[in-house]
């Protein structure tokens, strides 16, 4: 015959071995015998919560909470349920009350660490992750969590350590050698990286994030066709995920397969119809094509989602100006001195004197009208100039390259002109690029036609 003892070890053991049902079989067996038996009443919960079950879980802790109001494992529980239930507020007062009942509870602050992260707290979350770990120094899940909120925030040096000891506590986990890889490659130490990686490949061979993620490792070093095969691998694992449809249109891209590319942007916005990114990729492929009118409507999307988009407003700006809409791509083409792609080739100079907006009174005063890097286009644009001494009777100072200064020179509305890095006039009032005159003077045609 069973008793009462028995059918309480044997339903503990049978829900380690991971058999969930004769588990509740015979916790039930024990409390139609003794209702208030709150161990049977925890274990009820945690076999609903591992069926995913959560309401009939937190049912089964509340009830437990009941019979022993101090039980701080049933609060802390309890916390975990409502979160899963969406209910912060009484998952927080929950886990609080965990650690008033018990101070020492690792996993009350663990909890405590992820109910803090998912409410955008992260100095709460970071806190309660230390306690949990100073109180379990092997507590690997804190150790985990607290590292990605870590690498989140830049603090790549402490996450790294972390990453390293949960890789040293756990050598056989693809997903922590798959997390110190990914902080050594932010990092930009890209072969202890790929070390990792590797031995994640091993530990892990049927994991999609891995492949991904080896992609972006290849691409980073220019290794495009690499990247590509990890970046298909991921698919193979994963077809419905976005971010590599995405990545590997993008590589494809650049590796000149414009059609397959566009085909995978595509796909990749099915699942993932919210990002910006992939729209702004997907126009730069419809432009590549001469599509310049489904690339419109892709850079649209785009800030439509992202209204401050800087690279997005750029090609936006060319492709407008392809297509000739004049007044609206002058405008969008300001965006470029947001755009990094932009900038990393032609900062802007002259900050320190007032920019002219077309709201300035330039009566009596002086303009320095600078010429950005590409020459041709500060001759193109140079022929604004007639146009703005004509509604502005201001003194024009062109600042310009060696080879065009000559040129510059002979236009009648110009009154100085200085070689780039030159010595400036002291006195100027106001400065503007060539290439932003189009915008701010509101032309409606390219400026061949202005002279």
């Amino acid at each position: 015959m069973l008793t009462r003892s028995n059918a309480v070890t044997e339903a503990y053991s049978a829900f380690k071995d991971g058999n969930v049902d004769r588990a509740e079989w015979m916790a039930r067996q024990v409390l139609d015998k003794d209702p208030n038996n709150i161990g049977m009443t925890k274990l009820l919960g945690a076999i609903h919560s591992t069926r995913s079950d959560f309401r009939e879980s937190l049912v089964c802790y509340l009830a437990a909470i009941e019979l022993d109001p101090q039980d701080a494992e049933a609060w802390n529980n309890s916390a975990v349920l409502w979160q899963s239930l969406g209910d912060f507020e009484q998952a927080q007062l929950a886990v609080h009350r965990a650690i008033v009942l018990q101070p020492d509870f690792p996993q009350a602050f663990f909890n405590l660490g992820n109910l803090a992260g998912r409410q955008g707290e992260m100095g709460v979350a970071i806190a309660a992750y230390q306690k949990a770990i100073e109180l379990n120094p092997d507590y690997l899940s804190a150790c985990t969590n607290l590292a990605r909120l870590l690498q989140a925030t830049d603090q790549l040096t402490p996450a790294t350590e972390l990453f390293r000891k949960v890789v040293n506590r756990s050598p056989n986990s693809g997903k922590a050698h798959l997390n110190l890889g990914n902080v050594l490659q932010m990092q930009g130490n890209t072969e202890a990286a790929l070390l990792h990686y590797k031995t994640a490949l091993q530990l892990s061979p049927y994991d999609p994030i891995l492949a991904h993620n080896l992609g972006l490792l290849y691409e980073g070093q220019g290794d495009l066709e690499t990247a590509k095969v990890h970046y298909l691998l991921a698919l193979q694992l994963n077809s419905r995920s976005a971010i590599s449809h995405h990545k590997l249109g993008a590589v494809l891209q650049q590796l000149g397969d414009t059609q397959l590319a566009i085909s995978h942007l595509q796909q990749s916005l099915s699942y993932e119809p919210n990002d910006p990114t992939a729209y702004h990729t997907l126009g730069m492929l419809w432009c590549e094509t001469g599509a310049l009118e489904g690339g419109v409507a892709c850079f649209e999307q785009a800030i439509a989602l992202a209204p401050d988009f800087a690279e997005a407003h750029w090609e936006l700006a060319q492709a407008l100006l392809k297509l000739e809409q004049w007044a609206r791509g002058w405008k969008e083409s300001e965006w470029r001195w947001l755009a990094p792609s932009y900038l990393a080739q032609h900062l802007p100079r002259h900050r320190k004197i007032g920019a002219w907006t077309n709201r300035e009174n330039l009566k009596g005063k002086t303009i320095l009208a600078w010429a950005e890097n590409d020459v041709a286009a500060s001759v193109m644009f140079a022929r604004c100039l007639p146009l703005l001494k004509l509604r502005n009777p201001a003194r024009i100072v062109v600042e310009c390259d060696a080879s065009v200064a000559e040129w510059m020179a002979s236009l009648d509305c110009v009154d100085q002109v200085v070689v780039r890095s030159g010595k400036l006039p002291k006195a100027i009032d106001f400065q503007i690029s060539l290439g932003s005159l189009p915008a701010v003077l509101g032309c409606d045609k390219w400026p061949d036609a202005l002279i």
